[in-house]
């Protein structure tokens, strides 16, 4: 099985050396959806198993192995190659390894750089988002003595947040389906309007839309409160609860986030948008919780 995607806008012509952050199986979507669009991609990796098997087979060993990977696409273990020259990082981490990998990738970042977070969660300790998170570390760095910051902004902007170029991604995406070429429609968020465009332009395929917004708090919000109702649902269908129990934690879950949307602290139209919305349909859709797609249902009863 090999994807179709297919640039469908560039920057001039440009294709873009790309770095992916996470060798799971969302991450390695992304790695085939950006090799499609004719991207330099390195596909970044703890394992070496894993860099292996995608190097010289072209198959990665624990996700997606019905799938035949681009040739182009090459994996890493080494955080510098991945990062050096890379001018859009993917980090497609999940939230309990966020933090420490970019404690030690910040100082391997090159001048520009953008990266795109599509880790979805709230960090327990701190309660930040993963954008937040992301900001913070390489904020840190900078605090530590090391010049990873001015890697990717002015060094007299560098303690500001906002001289990160920082975006988010969040949508109805699930990994197999991206990796087959699938349609799919997924939200870029970010602060500057001019950093989601260059996500934008960059990412989308004849397969992948990729929409602009500025709202980061309401895109990363909807995907951390859809991941918790995907539980809970999960939870109800291992106790064989019924269509009804679930559709109802299901749609109450939605308005609750809704509500969130509609708060007077914040705008945050997009958890009524493909980021919100979006995911919780894909969720009723797919007929499975994502999230327990790798073993039995959370709550189901033994049969012992």
């Amino acid at each position: 099985m090999q994807s179709e995607h297919q640039p469908m806008a560039t920057h001039g012509g440009e294709r873009l050396r790309t770095a992916v952050v996470g060798g799971g199986a969302f991450g390695t979507a992304l790695a085939v959806v950006l090799s499609g669009a004719g991207h330099q991609v390195l596909l970044w990796t703890r394992r070496d198993d894993v860099a292996d098997a995608i190097n010289r087979r072209h198959r990665h060993p624990r996700r997606l192995q019905e799938l035949q990977l681009p040739p182009r696409l090459r994996a890493t273990t080494d955080l510098h190659a991945a990062l050096a020259e890379a001018q859009l990082v993917v980090s497609a981490l999940p939230m309990t390894a966020l933090r420490s990998v970019w404690a030690r990738a910040a100082a391997h970042l090159m001048p520009g750089s953008v990266i795109v977070s599509t880790t979805k969660g709230i960090e327990t300790e701190t309660l930040l988002l993963p954008t937040q998170v992301i900001q913070q570390t390489l904020r840190s760095a900078v605090d530590a003595g090391r010049d990873a910051i001015n890697r990717v902004s002015t060094p007299v902007e560098s303690a500001h947040p906002r001289s990160l170029r920082v975006a988010c991604l969040s949508g109805p995406s699930f990994a197999a389906e991206l990796a087959q070429g699938l349609p799919a429609a997924v939200t870029v968020a970010a602060d500057a309007v001019e950093t989601a465009r260059f996500v934008q332009r960059g990412m989308s395929t004849n397969r992948l839309r990729c929409y602009a917004c500025g709202d980061v708090l309401g895109t990363e919000l909807a995907g951390a409160l859809k991941n918790v109702i995907a539980i809970a649902s999960g939870v109800a269908a291992g106790l064989q609860l019924g269509h009804n129990a679930q559709a109802a934690l299901v749609s109450r879950g939605v308005g609750g986030d809704h509500a969130l949307g509609g708060a007077p602290w914040r705008g945050s139209h997009d958890i009524r948008g493909i980021g919100g919305s979006g995911r919780f349909d894909a969720h009723l859709r797919g007929g499975v919780v994502a999230q327990s797609s790798s073993g039995p249902a959370p709550g189901a009863r033994s049969s012992a």
